[in-house]
């Protein structure tokens, strides 16, 4: 169970009163790796690919194949919200910028059964980061709610880092017209970041 889990469960916590700060690294260090073999079942998995990423909501679609049927493949996303932050940040240069919104906070979801059903989903929520809700806790298959995601989060989150360039060509090099004009930054100068 991780550190903010046990909080919101055991003490009682509500999650108003903690700030969740979860990255994909320490989403992918929650991993419980004897829970349902997940271990060896991540090894499995092969052939994670980038499908593109929609500014909107700031979230990285990837496509992941099943392990144990052929032909099917989850569309896994990840929803980066140190996008909005980051994205105008002209100080820095677009893969610097990709690579600061990578190592910030995330949100994830995937479609298979085990995110679903073996209380991922319900895990996530409750740290605030799933990108869909789910109010059910996991009483039948994972009721010491161990683990934080499916094999095919895991996979993604390990490989994560290595689409900072796929990011970084979809943020702007430099402000537009309109962010000019909203935000008031001349060309070349970025807003402020909140609290530096």
């Amino acid at each position: 169970m991780s550190r903010i889990l046990e909080r919101l469960v055991i003490r009682g916590e509500s999650a108003d009163q903690i700030i969740t700060e979860e990255t994909a690294a320490t989403i992918h260090a929650d991993e419980d790796p004897n829970f349902i073999h997940h271990k060896e079942y991540t090894k499995m998995v092969q052939g994670v690919q980038f499908k593109g990423f929609t500014p909107k909501d700031g979230v990285m679609n990837f496509s992941v194949p099943s392990v144990g049927t052929p032909g099917t493949y989850y569309d896994v996303r990840v929803q980066l919200m140190n996008y909005d932050t980051f994205k105008d940040y002209f100080e820095l240069n677009r893969t610097q910028r990709a690579r600061k919104i990578l190592n910030g906070d995330v949100r994830v979801f995937c479609p298979c059964l085990s995110f679903l059903y073996w209380g991922y989903q319900y895990i996530n929520s409750r740290k605030q980061t799933s990108i869909r809700n789910e109010p059910r806790y996991p009483d039948v298959r994972n009721p010491k709610l161990l683990g934080s995601v499916c094999k095919h989060l895991s996979a993604v989150l390990r490989v994560l880092p290595f689409y900072a360039s796929d990011l970084a060509k979809e943020l702007p090099e430099k402000p537009s017209e309109k962010a000019i004009k909203n935000t008031g930054v001349a060309a070349g100068k970025s807003p402020k970041l909140p609290n530096g």
